[in-house]
């Protein structure tokens, strides 16, 4: 379950965490922190995390380390500057990691100098912006 808390820093700092790779290059360093889960978990797919896997990616393989591919479960995922960060906002970074991972496949594939940038996530975000005013569905939104 996807949800925003604001957890109190003194918390947040004590958690063991790792800075995102692609939301560092991007000016949102994101601090990603496995926690204990609120019930416990039996299923191999209740321990899935996609979007945590995707904010661990390596930025010139597209690939996350190990820890990050399997087993993952369910994390707490900060601002390192405290700043206020939600769900929303988590959710137009994983769309711009998505987006990414669709790069890393095409013949092209990904230029970090190029494609993960400060710059290049504002774009990014405008874009799904336009689009949500306008009403596009996301899949009429990845065609552009």
């Amino acid at each position: 379950i996807n949800r925003t808390y604001r957890w109190p820093s003194v918390v947040m700092e004590e958690l063991q965490s790792e800075i995102s790779p692609v939301s560092e290059l991007i000016g949102i360093p994101l601090r990603v922190a496995k926690v204990t889960p609120y019930r416990q978990l039996k299923e191999r797919s209740e321990f899935q995390n996609q979007m945590a896997t995707y904010l661990m990616i390596e930025p010139v393989s597209g690939l996350a380390p190990p820890e990050w591919q399997d087993y993952v479960g369910p994390v707490a995922v900060w601002r390192a500057s405290l700043d206020p960060f939600s769900l929303d906002d988590m959710g137009i970074v994983h769309e711009f990691i998505c987006h990414l991972i669709d790069k890393y496949t095409e013949e092209e594939g990904v230029d970090v100098a190029r494609d993960i940038t400060p710059a290049a996530f504002q774009k990014f975000k405008e874009r799904c912006l336009e689009c949500e005013r306008s009403g596009l569905r996301k899949t009429e939104r990845s065609e552009e």
